[in-house]
């Protein structure tokens, strides 16, 4: 059975990986390691009057959660309180996405600050009313709407 991992098997594995994978070509050891990264996933923040505005390009998922969470959590231990998650470029959400807001929202409560979300996708603003969500966060349908309510 069997010699070395070829580049034709090493391919016809590459094809099974879902699509919104992508494939890291690196060998070690004569074996290909396959890793999966978010390409077109970005997190930035920026101050706007006395509110932090984080802005998440890309998809929500387990592969992004961990970088959502850090980024928001070490805001959120600097001391910054009033946060907004502008989720305009946003493409998809999971349930781990989900999850990640409500830690978010939680941690933000306990120190007596406030989370809003800004969100023009219809496909997204509808996971938020399937869950009922969508009455647990302040929802805005744009970023200056989400600055100057009250």
């Amino acid at each position: 059975m069997g010699g070395p991992f070829t580049a034709a098997a090493f391919g016809a594995a590459a094809r099974l990986i879902p699509r919104r994978a992508v494939l890291a070509e690196t060998f070690t050891h004569s074996l290909p390691v396959m890793s999966v990264m978010q390409p077109n996933f970005q997190i930035t923040h920026r101050d706007e009057n006395d509110w932090t505005v984080v802005e998440i390009h890309g998809e929500v998922d387990v592969y992004t959660v961990p970088q959502i969470r850090d980024h928001v959590t070490g805001l959120i231990e600097e001391d910054r309180r009033l946060i907004i998650l502008d989720l305009r470029r946003v493409t998809f959400i999971d349930s781990t996405g989900l999850g990640v807001f409500v830690g978010i929202l939680k941690r933000i409560r306990e120190r007596e600050g406030e989370l809003r979300l800004v969100i023009t996708s219809q496909a997204v603003r509808k996971i938020f009313d399937l869950t009922s969500l969508y009455g647990v966060f302040p929802i805005h349908d744009s970023l200056d709407a989400a600055l100057t309510a009250p």
